[in-house]
């Protein structure tokens, strides 16, 4: 697991992939959310826009990956991302081998809040539980793009 800011994407710049996703997600940085998946290399390397709200963190869930690697990039809003080790959490559900994601349950355990540039990078194995807010009072909308690396 990683986390940075965006303004550092070049201490990344050798690692396959990531560093790919990181130049990329830099450079659209001052544009608007973009409306379709940005592919870097076809079913390898690809980058999702997503928008969402934030959510109590009681409605929240874990979810991990076998295959990809994730980097959650922060465009506008505050999400908190719990991680734990997948060792560490209960399967709620059997694994989709298929869309390569688990959905587990526990407690938060080391959460991070990202704000505007900063990004967090979960490898196959380190659940996060995504969408979390502060408090009741702060739930607000989130853009963010989810890169993915296939490992």
């Amino acid at each position: 697991m990683i986390y940075d800011n965006i303004k550092n994407f070049k201490r990344y710049q050798n690692i396959y992939g990531i560093g790919d996703i990181l130049k990329t997600l830099y450079d659209l940085k001052e544009k608007p959310l973009a409306d379709t998946q940005i592919v870097i290399e076809d079913k390898r390397v690809f980058i999702n826009p997503v928008t969402l709200k934030s959510k109590k963190i009681e409605e929240c869930i874990y979810e991990s990956h076998r295959k990809y690697i994730d980097i959650h990039y922060i465009v506008s809003g505050c999400e908190g991302i719990s991680v734990d080790d997948v060792n560490n959490l209960t399967l709620r559900e059997p694994f989709s081998t298929e869309n390569d994601i688990g959905f587990y349950k526990s407690d938060e355990n080391i959460t991070f809040y990202l704000n505007e540039g900063d990004f967090l990078i979960c490898y196959p194995g380190e659940a996060h539980m995504v969408a979390m807010a502060k408090s009741e009072k702060e739930i607000a909308p989130i853009t963010k793009y989810v890169g993915k690396v296939l490992e």
